[in-house]
């Protein structure tokens, strides 16, 4: 896998992880 490739599998997973985080946090603000 090139460079590329890792760093855009990456910033997939930063971003996915990031929208699971602001999901939670909107469905239960009482745990933030």
């Amino acid at each position: 896998m090139t460079a590329e490739g890792v760093t855009n599998v990456v910033l997939v997973v930063v971003a996915i992880a990031v929208v699971l985080y602001l999901a939670v946090a909107l469905v239960c603000p009482e745990r933030f």
